[in-house]
């Protein structure tokens, strides 16, 4: 028997007089309808971790002291750890919104860690490469992905993450985090509360 993870709904939990944060995965359509079925439940090896991605049968979870990503199976075993070369003021605290910003790019995973964007392989979540100094997740557009970077946005080869060009883009000042998004063919950025659309 093996577990899917569609559907599920992964949570990190701090508890008290638990020195380290509890990975917990629910289904929220279990026997009871309103009632969630609970999965499994494991302790984590340390405290102030980060949920950073689900697949169909993976959770990866972004560990500290020393960073690295830990790969866990859908029972919640380790698979896999990865280690991640990333500043501290991307583990410090938790990510804004309770969550970190992610979204999907068919065989990836876009995740971004506060300070750069890493892309993890789609079902296995193992990390394939990175992009530095990046301002948000990125897409997939047009065939290529694009990641919002100060001086504008990379242009990504899709199926390596090799930098092709980047296309110069005035944000009239700002420099926080950056979402992309899309409807048709207009490319949109959300900065802030300000949402600009590119042609």
């Amino acid at each position: 028997y093996t577990l899917s993870l569609h559907d599920a709904l992964p949570i990190l939990e701090r508890c008290p007089g638990e020195p380290t944060d509890r990975l917990t995965v629910l289904r929220p359509e279990g026997k009871e309808p309103d009632r969630p079925e609970l999965e499994f439940s494991v302790n984590l090896p340390a405290g102030g971790a980060h949920l950073v991605a689900l697949s169909s049968d993976r959770v990866a979870v972004l560990l500290p002291n020393p960073a690295r990503l830990s790969i866990r199976d859908s029972q919640g075993k380790e698979v896999a750890t990865y280690p991640i070369d990333l500043p501290a003021t991307d583990l410090a605290g938790d990510p804004g919104e309770g969550t970190v910003p992610t979204t999907d790019a068919v065989a990836e995973q876009l995740w971004w860690t506060g300070s750069r964007t890493v892309a993890l392989e789609a079902s296995e979540l193992r990390p394939e490469w990175s992009v530095p100094d990046a301002l948000g997740p990125g897409i997939l557009w047009a065939g290529r992905i694009l990641v919002p970077v100060p001086a504008g946005l990379a242009v990504l080869d899709a199926d390596t993450g090799a930098p092709l060009r980047t296309l110069p883009l005035d944000r009239g000042g700002w420099h926080g985090p950056v979402r992309l998004g899309s409807i048709g063919p207009v490319l949109l950025e959300q900065r802030g509360p300000t949402l600009v659309a590119l042609h």
